[in-house]
């Protein structure tokens, strides 16, 4: 529903060659989901925030499942925070949950094991003898990132948190 998710999110897809449908609301999901059915070419996946107003991502993915009987779209349902689900259930088309700030290789891994493709997983242990720190507020930070999408979420949490920041396309542009 928040217009900075959808664009992160649209430029996600839309980099990975997916045609991407934007709804403001789940009202206008609803409606973009029927022209699609009524037209023969189905939505496939519908991600949707939680939290909205009018209709929250919940009631949306009921909805979704009764109107698209036994072929609903697989949905994706994102929040802020920890997702906990009164009762405990959602929805049966409910494949998985994404937390904001999104991390671009966790959306993909989302996407694809909610579509029903195999992702390889590979766990990593590091071992750090760095020191964690607060970082507090009002820190000046550079970074280097070639990928305008991963630029726009790094804005969007830096911002968040209070830094003033840089972002520049590589490291040669850094020093």
């Amino acid at each position: 529903d928040h217009a900075t998710n959808r664009a992160i999110l649209r430029e996600l897809l839309a980099g990975w060659k997916a045609l991407v449908e934007e709804a403001k609301d789940g009202f206008e999901a609803l409606t973009i989901l029927k022209e699609h059915e009524a037209q023969g070419n189905p939505i496939r996946l519908l991600l949707s925030d939680l939290q909205m107003p009018g209709i929250d991502g919940l009631a949306l993915a009921q909805r979704v499942e009764k109107l698209c009987g036994s072929h609903p779209p697989a949905f994706i349902l994102i929040s802020s925070s920890q997702i906990e689900l009164e009762g405990g259930i959602a929805p049966s088309i409910v494949k998985d949950f994404l937390l904001k700030p999104f991390d671009p290789s966790h959306v993909l891994d989302c996407v694809l094991i909610s579509l029903g493709h195999a992702v390889k997983m590979t766990q990593f242990q590091v071992e750090s003898s760095i020191e964690t720190v607060p970082l507090g507020e009002g820190l000046d930070i550079m970074v280097a990132e070639d990928s305008p999408v991963n630029q726009r979420v790094i804005s969007h949490v830096l911002h968040k948190m209070g830094h003033s920041f840089t972002i520049v396309e590589n490291g040669q542009d850094a020093v």
